[in-house]
């Protein structure tokens, strides 16, 4: 595990750093939460993405990502043609500022990459325009492992523009299993603090 918790590479994710980490040997976590990590450093992290054989679980918690880190990240994790998915199983933005339009591009993500097994996107200010591209991207052949937290994204269930019963019948109709830990789950299978009844 490369834990780098806390304000240690403080904004400067380096050429060196992403090196080693595209070079680790073994199975690797990457912690990069608490560095004031934004999107240029998303930018030097998709390249590890792309690169790295052994890196399973990439956590970005509590940084400043925004769109354009998310279009990065999610460009890195979209498969190329003819070749193998990334071998990143776990990608945990929580608590960033990815905001609609990035949660619509890794929603796209969603519907292409395979070994994806988890992807926190809690409280990132997704609201309803990226909650219904993550609708529209959920595919039925989720494994039955795979875990989406949205929950506290600033969702507004008092729009009549979404179709409130359609996003719960897709969020419902999707093989995925909620955070069993996640309180205020709307759906049994996905995490999400909304209340549609």
């Amino acid at each position: 595990m490369v834990d780098l918790t806390g304000w240690q590479i403080q904004n400067s994710l380096s050429e060196k750093l992403t090196t080693e980490m595209i070079e680790a040997k073994g199975t690797v976590e990457v912690n990069l939460s608490f560095n004031g990590l934004g999107d240029d450093e998303c930018d030097l992290l998709a390249k590890v993405i792309k690169q790295s054989k052994v890196i399973k679980r990439l956590v970005l918690e509590n940084n400043h990502i925004h769109e354009a880190g998310a279009a990065s990240l999610a460009l890195a994790l979209t498969p190329e043609t003819g070749k193998d998915d990334p071998p990143l199983e776990v990608l945990n933005l929580r608590n960033n500022n990815i905001g609609d339009e990035g949660a619509t591009k890794i929603a796209q993500v969603l519907t292409c990459n395979k070994t994806l097994k988890k992807v926190d996107l809690y409280w990132n200010n997704i609201g309803n325009k990226g909650l219904e591209a993550i609708c529209n991207n959920l595919r039925p052949d989720f494994p039955k492992d795979f875990v989406l937290d949205i929950r506290y994204n600033g969702y507004d269930t008092s729009d009549p523009a979404i179709p409130w019963k359609d996003v719960r019948k897709k969020l419902n109709a999707s093989n995925i299993q909620c955070d069993p830990d996640a309180p205020g789950n709307f759906s049994s299978k996905v995490s999400l603090s909304l209340s549609l009844e």
